[in-house]
């Protein structure tokens, strides 16, 4: 697969995240309480509560500017003079003849990052969700928390070296 493939691969599961994520609360919408308990603190238990209306809203609102964002970072790039990105080897990276390219990897790079960071949301928004369904007063959340934020930290050290790696090395000539 190509990096345009792969960015166009990326980019569509980012956004079918988001139309999961919005079908995810427009199902769950009627099954919670009128308050829902919207934050909780580092022992699970609920310590934050909004109308169910505004739990929707802020859901909804969330995946959208964080997939805006990490799409919109890819793009802005593409328009970003070649002085101001940061990158190792940059000179040979930022060559005419390898500029595309290398904006098109960067681009694709940041929608694999925004598929992991959507999945650790809409994973959390589910434990939130499943809480405020359950039986317990006030409200905790899972202990599959912990795990789930785990693996998203380790995907964001593995997509950093790997970022850096990848630009670090020249190809054979």
């Amino acid at each position: 697969m190509n990096i345009m493939e792969t960015l166009l691969s990326a980019r569509s599961i980012l956004w079918l995240l988001v139309a999961v994520s919005c079908a995810h609360i427009a199902y769950y919408y009627p099954l919670l309480p009128e308050r829902v308990a919207s934050h909780f603190g580092p022992n699970g238990i609920a310590d934050g509560y909004m109308h169910k209306s505004e739990f929707a809203t802020f859901y909804v609102v969330l995946v959208i500017i964080v997939a805006a964002i990490l799409t919109g970072i890819g793009e802005l790039v593409r328009h970003t003079p070649d002085d101001l990105i940061n990158l190792p080897n940059k000179e040979y990276w930022l060559a005419p003849e390898r500029h595309d390219a290398t904006i098109a990897r960067i681009n694709a790079q940041m929608a694999s990052f925004g598929v992991a960071t959507m999945a650790l949301l809409l994973a959390i928004m589910h434990l939130a969700i499943v809480a405020n369904l359950g039986e317990a007063r006030p409200p905790q959340l899972s202990q599959l928390f912990y795990p789930f934020f785990l693996v998203y930290i380790a995907y964001v050290i593995y997509w950093t070296v790997e970022m850096m790696r990848g630009f670090s090395r020249l190809p054979d000539k």
